[in-house]
Formats: structure tokens, sequence, C-alpha cells
């Protein structure tokens, strides 16, 4: 149960702000432990207490939600309403256990040590209660496990490390002690082969006649497990959240799970339905053999919206008075200096496509001109002096050549401004200066990085050059670091009559991704994968000669926004896998 009232009785103390209430950070700690001790539940407020209803001699069950709680804990909750310590109450008597941690509630909405309260307390538990013993409440139980009975944690360092160490202690021990409690064992039990204890968090809902169970790996490494025998019905299924298909396994399976990686599996009572009779149907098939064929490293590539050159490291010259608009009044100019260098062959590219008009937002028209982008300012005329003057509050020179006014952006959104400066940068060192001006009002002042967008690579860390048409592995280190987006890799893959047996299956499968991919075979939509393993059937795709493979993967924004360049695209061989079964 949430300690939000607990939390919010001990935001403030001793007149200054209390940013990690012991309540707060026992509910993390206690939620956490339990995930890798694959105790599953569920958060509840006194909110969604109030909504649900007390099922006798069972628990209690909320609204469209067929599953029944028998356990309530309370973490270090010290502030609890009447009308829901009442509520516990009457779960307890109709055959609940209530568990507190730490402390008995003391406190109601309205009244520190509240005798109403009080008396339900009492209740539900003795006056001196013993640590971890259960205690009868008319047909239910009620315990109060106290923090403060493990004395053999290992030494630290400090006391904050000390009583970190020793809340750790306690809460694993709580978790046997609650495993102990439960009544339901798993629907699905099973035995780790590869990995360590709680490298796998499971969680399990009912819904209907069928029990869902969610089995993640988040860990760093590959782990794997074996069904027990026997411990589950005759009948167990995985449902695909990316592909929706519905795949039968037997009961002793060895499941592998890649880092990341998120499987569902249904268990229901036997009943003839389809996906049993697809069960039955290749009760007998064996794979006899799985041949492995290694894509080629270098892949056809191309980005989908412009490349990105970060510019964050400027020159400052503060009441510049060399700048490019000496002051001839009175004001002040700040001078913002950077350079950059651009290749020949980028330039030879830029020069061809000059006078060329393309729709204006279009991807040609992106990729034939190199555009500045700014972030959080506002170009205007400042005074009636500025306006005689023709000085704007913000100027910016390309090679010493004034440029025209900022415009509204179409990269990533229009609070962005731009301007094209394709035509004044050339082959070489190219200066870009922003210069601020204030004549009476505040000067304006560049806080955010500039960027540089178009169709080019980026080389040595300032050089922008052509694209290259093949990259190997992943775009941050082919000139792309800087780019959020999506990039689309393509190769052909030759297929002969033999690799396409009716009674093969042919697989795509990639080492690593980063972060998610979507697989066209042959121009069609082979699936979309979210997460690892990044493993596609693609028997149904491919046919006989040439078949064009793209990846068209996606990475996020921290390339772009983050301080750090996180490996992005296809990382790591890519293979076609052909499994044959008889």
């Amino acid at each position: 149960m949430s300690p939000i009232h607990t939390v919010y009785e001990n935001m403030f103390v001793s007149g200054g702000s209390n940013k990690q209430p012991s309540s707060d950070v026992l509910f993390s700690r206690l939620s956490d432990r339990m995930l890798r001790e694959s105790i599953d539940y569920d958060y509840v407020d006194e909110c969604q207490l109030r909504e649900s209803t007390l099922v006798k001699g069972e628990g209690l069950r909320f609204t469209v939600n067929e599953n029944i709680y028998s356990v309530i804990v309370l973490p270090e909750i010290e502030v609890m309403t009447k009308d829901v310590a009442q509520f516990l109450l009457s779960f307890v008597k109709q055959g609940g256990t209530l568990i507190t941690i730490g402390t008995i509630p003391q406190h109601s909405e309205s009244l520190h040590q509240d005798p109403a309260l009080a008396a339900i307390m009492q209740e539900l538990f003795p006056l001196q209660p013993l640590h971890a013993e259960l205690h009868k409440v008319d047909k239910g139980y009620s315990l109060f496990y106290s923090l403060k009975e493990q004395k053999d944690a290992a030494p630290a360092e400090s006391a904050v490390e000390e009583q970190t160490v020793e809340q750790h202690v306690s809460l694993e021990r709580f978790c046997v002690r609650l495993r102990e409690m439960l009544s339901r064992s798993p629907a699905i039990r099973w035995r780790l082969i590869e990995g360590q204890s709680g490298d796998l968090i499971t969680v399990e809902r009912v819904f209907g006649n069928r029990v869902f169970a969610w089995l993640m790996n988040w860990s760093e490494q590959s782990i794997s497990l074996q069904l027990e025998s026997g411990a589950v019905p005759s009948m167990i299924e995985e449902w695909d959240l990316e592909s929706g298909k519905i795949s039968p396994f037997n009961q002793d399976a060895v499941l592998s799970f890649a880092p990341g990686e998120l499987r569902v599996v249904s268990v229901q009572t036997p009943l003839q339905t389809s996906t049993e009779m697809l069960q039955e149907a290749k009760s007998g098939a064996v794979r006899i053999s799985e041949d492995i064929v290694l894509l080629p490293e270098k892949w056809q590539f191309q980005a989908v919206d412009g490349n990105v050159f970060l510019l964050d490291q400027w020159q400052v010259t503060l009441n510049d008075r060399q700048s490019r608009m000496n002051a001839t009044m009175p004001g002040q100019v700040n001078t913002y200096r950077t350079v950059f260098n651009v290749s020949s062959a980028l330039m030879e590219r830029l020069q061809s496509k000059r006078g060329i008009s393309y729709p204006e937002g279009s991807l040609k028209d992106r990729f034939a001109k190199v555009e500045l982008i700014l972030d959080d300012v506002q170009q205007r005329i400042p005074s009636h002096i500025g306006f005689l003057q023709r000085r704007r509050n913000l100027e910016i020179f390309v090679n010493g050549v004034r440029q025209n006014s900022l415009q509204p952006s179409s990269w990533q959104d229009s609070y962005y401004d731009s301007l094209d400066i394709t035509s004044q940068i050339k082959a070489g060192e190219n200066e870009l200066e922003i210069l601020t001006v204030s004549l009476l009002e505040p000067m304006p002042a560049i806080s955010f990085p500039a960027y540089l967008v178009g169709s080019f690579i980026i080389e040595d860390q300032m050089t922008l050059n052509v694209e290259s048409e093949h990259i190997c592995g992943t775009w941050d280190t082919a000139g792309y670091p800087y780019y959020s987006g999506a990039g689309v890799y393509t190769q052909h893959v030759d297929l002969s009559p033999s690799d396409l047996d009716a009674s093969d299956e042919i697989w795509l499968e990639a080492e690593d991704i980063r972060e998610t991919a979507c697989l066209y075979v042959n121009d069609k939509e082979a699936g979309v994968r979210l997460w690892p393993p990044y493993h596609w059937n693609i028997t149904d795709f491919v046919e006989q000669g040439s078949n064009r493979v793209t990846l068209q993967v996606a990475n996020t924004l921290d390339n772009l926004y983050g301080k750090a360049l996180l490996c992005s695209g296809v990382n790591g061989r890519v293979k076609l896998v052909r499994r044959s079964w008889r």
C-alpha cells in the first residue's frame, strides 16, 4: 500500500525540506526487493481500497479484475484515514492478512495520535506485538515486522550506509517470511540454468480462465531457464506482443532471454482449441538442421532526416569593441565565435544543387542545403535608434558576411529558428559569428547549443564531408554522432530454390540493434522489434532470387540532447538462419 499520506506528513522536518522521507525510501526498496525475489504484487492507495470489494474467506477484489488479493503490506505507514483502517479491520476479520513494516499507523487524516484510529489498531495488533509473529484476528491474521531486529549485517563505512545495509538485509528476510505465508504457488515454476537469482522478474495475472505470466530479464547478461516438468497444466503458450502470434511449447521447455527481453506466457486448462491442435500437429516434428549465413558487414545506409553537427563550444568576447558591428553609438556588443571545416567534395555537391528548386520542407530540399539552427532566441530591432542604424539585437555573420533574418524552422519544431547558410560557406575553414547587441534593453545570450543540419557526415569532430553510401555497424561511429532519428540499412540477399524448401523456416537475426527496428523484406513489412531479441521469421516474405532486406532503425534523443553519445543503429552482425524440420 502506498504511504502517500505519511510522505506528505514528513515532507518538512525542522523547517526544512525532507526530500527522502523514510517511508518513501522503504516503499521503493521493498518494491525492488519483492521484484527480485519474484514475489508478485500490485500497488494500491486508499482511494483504490475504497472501490474494492471483500470476498469472504479469500481477500479483496478490484473492479473489472478477477485477481483476489489476500495480503496487504503497509511499509512504514504512520498516517491513515479512519474509514480505510476500518475497512482493513473487516478485511482481516474475513480471512485476509495485514502486515505492517517498521511502525503501526498512529495518526488519522485530521488528528495526531488519534484515539479512534488507535482503537482500531488495537483490534488488529497486540499492545506489544512480537516481531514477525502472526497474530490471529477472527478468521484472519496480522503481523508486525520490525526493521530494528536485524543486527548481523555486514559492517559499513558510515552511519547512513550502515542503515541502508541493515534495511536491505531486513527486507531480504521479510521476503522470505512473506513467501512462507502465500497461499497460492505460481502457476509457472522454473529453475534457472544460466544467470543469477534476481535477474528475472516474473508477474502473474488472471484473466478469465487464463493465467498470464510476464517474464523479463532486467540484467545485462543473457539468462536461460527450464520449466519444471509437471509444474504447469497440459497447455502452455507464448504470446508474442510484437507479432500477435501464439506459439505452444512443452512443459519442460528451455527459455532463453537476451538482456532486457520480455516474454509473455499463458497457461490454461486443457481444451481442444486450434492452438492445441497445432501443438499436436507439430509434436512429431524434429529440427534436423540449422544453416547460418552471415550477411556482409557493409550496409547501404541513408539517414531519414538531415545529419546534425553540434556547435556547443564558443569563443566569447564581451563588450567587443572590434566586432563586425563596431559601436558608433551607446550600447554593447558580445561576440560568439566558432569555426568548422567543409570538404571540397561536399562543396562541389552543394554547388551542383544550387539553383535547383525543391518543394520546401521536402527531403531533397533539406539535403540540398546546410542550415544553422538556433534555440531560444528572439531576433528583433530593439529600439528606434536600432531601426535608424539597421541593427538587430542578434546578428549572424558567416565568413564575415552579414546574414538575413532568422526564420521559423521545419527541423524538430517551429520553436527553433533557422537560417540557410549554404551560399556563404566555402571549402576549408569557415567562421561563424553570432553578435548579441544591447542598447538599453537586457543583453540577449546564446544559452543553448547551435546546430548545423544537412546532408553530410562529420569527420575528425569538426569537418563536414559528403555522405558515404555504405557504412559498417552503428551510425554514431560512421559520421553521425549527434544524429537522433531513423536510419535505413539495406542489403540484397540471393536465395536459390534449395533455400526455399516448403518445410524450412527462414529467419533474420540481428546480434544487437540500438534501439528499435522495423524490418522490410521486398518492401513488405515483416514486423517491429522494440527490444531484444531482434529476430524475424521471414519465411512468408522471401522469394527465389534477389531479396531486398531493409532495416529501419530508430534511436533515442540522447545523442542530440544528452551528454553521452550512445551507440545507435545495427550493432554487430546480422545473419540468415534456415531451420529445417522433418
